[in-house]
C-alpha cells in the first residue's frame, strides 16, 4: 500500500516506520517539531483536567501525547510536581498500585528515542518487551478509566486496544481477589453523525468494552468538551459551603425538573457523605427518593448493603417523612425489602408515633405499616430502643382491641438469646480435691445462659407493663395474662432443654412473691413475676377473668405454674372474705 493509503486509514505509525527504516531519525525529527510548536499551544483543556483532581490525593492521567503541556497545566494551577503529581516517562513506569500523577505512556521529548512512533516502536512497546501493555491492563483493571481527546482512528487507541481485550474474562478471576468490576468511557465528539453511522461507532467502542459520552463537535468545533471538562473542574474544586448551597438549591425542585446536567452534578456531589446529610437534611419532594434509591444511598438501610455512614441517619428521618406524606405509595415501592430493612427505620417511625408526629395514620393505616415492618422486625435483631417508643402505639392499639397486634410489637422487647460457654466442671474439680478418680470426669463443661437481648429489656418491660396495661387491665387482662403465660411457658421450655440440676424450679426460687433471693437479670423469673402482678391486679377488677386464668393454670403441668395457681387460690380464698 502506499504512503497516502497508510495515512488514508490511520496508520500512520508504518509510514514514520519506513521512514525511520531509510534512516531518517523520526523520533528526533518529531521531537524538534513538538517543542517548536509548543509554546503557542492553548492550556485551557490540559489545565481544566488537572482542575479534576484539586481536592483527589491520588491523581491519575496517562497520556500517549510527548509534549510538555501537562506539566505546564500543572505549573499553571499552582501545583508542584512531587509525591502527589510525580511523573513517569516511559519505559520507566511505577507499579500501577503505587501511581500517582502523570503517566507518558508514549514516552516524551526529553528523551526521544524512547518516543512510541513507529510501527517497530508499538512492537517493542506492547508485544516484544511489553511494558506498555502490562501498565494499560492494569490501569483498565484497578480503576475507572475517562479517555479524553481519542477517536477510534486514532492510532494510540489502536494500541491501547491491545490492553482492553479479554478485560470482561480477565474481571471474573479479579473479583475473586476482591478487585471490583470497573467501567471505562470515552467523551467521543458528535460531528453530525446519521443514525446508522452513530449506532456503528457506539458498537465499535462497546466492543472495547468502553461506553461512549457523545458531545456536540459541529464542524470540528470542539470547544463544547473545553467548557465540560472545565466546569467539572470547577465543581470538583469548589468547597464544602459551596456545594451544600448548589445542592440545597437543587433540592427545591422534583428531579424530573431538572436538566440532566443539574441531575448528574447533584449525583456528583452527593458521593460526598456530609454533603448527602446536608441535603437530605432539607425538605425534599417525595420524588426524590425513587432518584437516591437509584444511585444506591438506601442500598444500606432498604438491602442490608454495605454498612451504617454519616448520612443514614439523616436520610432513615427522611424515609419516614415521605412514608408518612403517602405510606400506599411509598412502601408499595419498597416492598420486596421488607425483609432486608434496617431496624432505625421501624424505630423512627416508633419515636414519630410517641412524639404525636404522624398526622394522618388512622388506625388502619397504623396496622398496616405494622404489618410492612413485620418480616424485618421477625428476622432481625438490635430493637434495642424501640421499647422505649412504643407506648402510645400500644395504647391506641389496646383501646382499638386489636390485642393480637399489640402483643406481637410487646415480644420485640421480650426477646432472649441463648449463651453457651465452656466453663469449669466442680464435680472435676470437687473429685480431685478429694483424691478420687477423674477419668470419668469432664475437666469441662459447658455452661447455659438464657438472657434477654437487650439489657434495658425488665426496665422498659415494667415501664410498659404498669403504664400502658394497668391501666386498661379490666378491658384486656384475660388475654394479657393468657399472652403471658404462653411466653412465659415458652421460656421454661428453652431454658429446661439445658438444666444442669435435678432438684426442680421449686427449689430455685424461694417464692411466689417478691423475695431478695429470687433470681435477678433471669427472663423466666421476671416473666414469672410480671405474670403473678397482672393476675393480682386482675383480680382487684375482674374477679371472673382472674378465675379464668386460674382454671387454665390448672391445666398446665409445670412446677412453677403450680406454685404461682397455689399462690392464686391462696389470694382468691384471703380476697372471698
Amino acid at each position: 500500500m502506499s504512503e497516502e493509503g497508510y495515512l488514508k486509514n490511520g496508520d500512520i505509525d508504518r509510514v514514520l516506520g519506513e521512514w525511520d527504516d531509510q534512516r531518517c531519525d523520526v523520533r528526533s525529527h518529531a521531537a524538534i517539531i513538538l517543542q517548536a510548536n509548543e509554546a503557542g499551544q492553548r492550556l485551557e483543556l490540559h489545565r481544566a483536567i488537572i482542575r479534576l483532581f484539586a481536592s483527589n490525593p491520588t491523581p491519575r492521567v496517562v497520556t500517549t501525547n510527548f509534549d510538555h503541556l501537562l506539566i505546564r497545566a500543572l505549573e499553571a494551577e499552582g501545583f508542584q510536581t512531587g509525591v502527589k503529581w510525580s511523573v513517569s516517562i516511559a519505559p520507566a513506569l511505577p507499579p500501577v498500585r503505587r501511581f500517582s500523577g502523570i503517566c507518558y505512556l508514549h514516552g516524551r521529548v526529553d528523551e526521544a528515542q524512547d518516543m512510541v512512533l513507529t510501527d517497530k516502536d508499538i512492537g517493542r512497546a506492547y508485544m516484544d518487551e511489553g511494558w506498555a501493555l502490562r501498565f494499560a491492563h492494569s490501569i483498565f483493571q484497578r480503576f475507572d478509566v475517562l479517555f479524553v481527546g481519542y477517536r477510534l482512528e486514532d492510532p494510540p487507541l489502536r494500541y491501547l486496544s491491545l490492553a482492553l481485550e479479554g478485560i470482561t474474562e480477565r474481571e471474573l478471576s479479579l473479583a475473586l481477589e476482591g478487585i471490583t468490576e470497573r467501567e471505562r468511557w470515552a467523551l467521543v465528539p458528535d460531528q453530525g453523525l446519521d443514525g446508522s453511522k452513530k449506532t456503528e461507532t457506539e458498537q465499535d467502542w462497546q466492543r472495547r468494552h468502553v461506553e461512549p459520552i457523545w458531545y456536540p463537535a459541529k464542524d470540528g468545533d470542539y470547544r463544547a468538551l473545553e467548557r465540560t471538562i472545565d466546569a467539572w473542574g470547577k465543581d470538583n474544586s469548589r468547597s464544602f459551603l459551596d456545594r451544600r448551597n448548589l445542592l440545597a438549591d437543587i433540592g427545591k425542585s422534583k428531579p424530573n425538573h431538572l436538566k440532566p446536567h443539574e441531575l448528574n452534578r447533584a449525583k456528583f456531589f452527593l458521593q460526598d457523605p456530609p454533603s448527602l446529610r446536608d441535603f437530605a437534611k432539607a425538605f425534599l419532594d417525595i420524588d426524590w427518593f425513587d432518584t437516591l434509591f437509584s444511585w444506591g444511598h438506601f442500598d444500606f438501610l432498604l438491602k442490608g448493603v454495605g454498612k451504617w455512614s454519616e448520612p443514614d441517619g439523616t436520610l432513615v428521618e427522611r424515609f419516614i417523612d415521605w412514608m408518612l406524606s403517602n405510606p400506599v405509595d411509598l412502601l408499595g415501592k419498597v416492598t420486596e425489602h421488607r425483609s432486608t430493612m434496617h431496624a432505625a427505620l421501624f424505630d423512627q417511625f416508633c419515636r414519630r408515633y410517641q412524639d404525636g408526629k404522624v398526622a394522618g395514620v388512622d388506625l388502619t393505616s397504623l396496622r398496616r405499616i405494622l404489618e410492612f415492618f413485620r418480616p424485618g422486625i421477625d428476622q432481625r435483631r438490635s430493637f434495642v430502643s424501640t421499647a422505649i417508643f412504643i407506648k402510645r402505639i400500644l395504647g391506641d392499639l389496646l383501646d382499638a382491641r386489636c390485642e393480637d397486634d399489640a402483643f406481637w410489637l410487646l415480644s420485640i422487647a421480650l426477646r432472649t438469646e441463648s449463651v453457651i460457654t465452656k466453663g469449669i466442671n466442680f464435680a472435676f474439680q470437687a473429685a480431685k480435691f478429694e483424691g478420687k478418680a477423674t477419668e470419668t470426669i469432664l475437666e469441662y463443661e459447658l455452661q447455659y445462659e438464657l438472657r434477654f437481648e437487650n439489657q434495658m429489656a425488665e426496665h422498659n418491660v415494667r415501664e410498659l407493663f404498669e403504664e400502658v396495661f394497668l391501666p386498661r387491665i379490666g378491658s384486656v387482662g384475660f388475654r394479657f395474662a393468657h399472652f403471658l403465660t404462653l411466653k412465659f411457658l415458652e421460656l421454661r421450655s428453652i431454658h429446661n432443654r439445658s438444666k444442669k440440676s435435678e432438684l426442680g424450679s421449686q427449689y430455685r426460687r424461694p417464692a411466689i412473691e417478691a423475695h431478695p433471693q429470687n433470681f435477678d437479670n433471669d427472663p423466666v423469673n421476671f416473666l414469672l413475676d410480671l405474670l403473678r402482678d397482672c393476675w393480682e391486679e386482675l383480680l382487684k377488677v375482674n374477679r371472673g377473668q382472674a378465675e379464668a386464668i386460674y382454671s387454665l393454670w390448672q391445666l398446665l403441668e409445670d412446677e412453677l405454674i403450680e406454685r404461682l395457681r397455689i399462690h392464686a387460690l391462696t389470694k382468691l380464698v384471703e380476697t372471698k372474705k
